[in-house]
């Protein structure tokens, strides 16, 4: 998992030197373009080292969406990629309900700026309905998250944001629970098992269009948003704080039925399997 973590860079080059072994790398969306735009100069310079000297010439990608497969084909051409989705644990949990002219937001992440926090603050500051939201999640970019806190001090009477620190995985879905939608702009996902994990819980999910989560609209179970249409972001969270219980049930209820539909986890463990066996033969 990850192509640019220290970890992989160093089996890579060990096996390079010595093991010539076939190995499976899944860069979870690092390849992306936004991405990419985080440490720019950085990861350029270890991409181009890594073809000058063929560092993956043993390697298979795994990648989780058509997106990724095209990117990572985009900057190694000569490798095999195998196009499969996340494995995710099916859960099964009643629609949600909310009062009208009421809204709590819960924004779960890492904190740094692929997550893009500091957007949802500034699409709040022109809300005018009186939305509550819950930041939980590791403060990964100290520097980045001071500047969150300037953007929450600055945020209307009407909207209140706090932020309630980190939770352990088995914390995550009872969490989600007590909250109405999730708030997730993100720059980049190549999954975003915690926008899976939010649906499951019933939370309608007001994301941005760089996950593979799109068309959410269409299939009514949420929103996925264009980044540069910020009025849209605003005009769907006041949407949201006007529903009435009845609207909101049925759409947390759509929203369910919705994610099991794309978490057919039976097909997808045999062409995991499938997918090993494949590797192995290769080898």
């Amino acid at each position: 998992n990850s192509l640019f973590s220290t970890a992989t860079q160093i089996v890579t080059f060990v096996n390079k030197v010595t093991y010539h072994k076939k190995i499976i790398i899944a860069p979870r969306g690092e390849l992306q373009d936004n991405a990419l735009e985080i440490k720019k100069t950085k990861k350029n310079i270890y991409l181009f080292c890594c073809q000058l000297l063929k560092l993956h010439k043993d390697t298979h990608f795994h990648s989780t969406d058509v997106i990724e497969t095209h990117r990572i084909k985009s900057i190694f051409s000569d490798n095999q990629v195998s196009e499969l989705a996340n494995a995710v644990k099916v859960h099964q949990f009643k629609p949600l309900s909310k009062k009208e002219n009421q809204l709590k937001l819960i924004f779960i992440s890492r904190i740094s700026k692929k997550k893009n926090l500091d957007y949802a603050i500034k699409i709040l500051h022109s809300v005018k309905s009186h939305v509550q939201m819950d930041i939980y999640g590791p403060t990964e970019d100290t520097r980045y998250w001071h500047q969150c806190l300037a953007l929450i001090k600055k945020l209307p009477a009407n909207i209140q944001v706090h932020y309630k620190g980190s939770l352990g995985p088995e914390d995550v879905m009872p969490t989600m629970r007590q909250y109405h939608a999730f708030f997730l702009p993100t720059k980049s996902e190549n999954f975003g098992h915690v926008i899976v994990e939010a649906m499951q819980s019933g939370l309608i999910p007001v994301i941005s269009n760089q996950t593979p989560w799109i068309n959410l609209e269409d299939n009514a179970a949420g929103w996925d948003i264009a980044l540069s249409d910020e009025n849209k972001f605003i005009q769907l969270i006041e949407t949201l704080y006007r529903m009435n219980d009845k609207i909101y049930t049925e759409f947390s209820e759509s929203t369910i039925k919705y994610i099991h539909k794309q978490l057919n986890s039976d097909l997808l463990e045999e062409r995991y399997i499938n997918f090993f066996n494949n590797v192995i033969n290769e080898a």
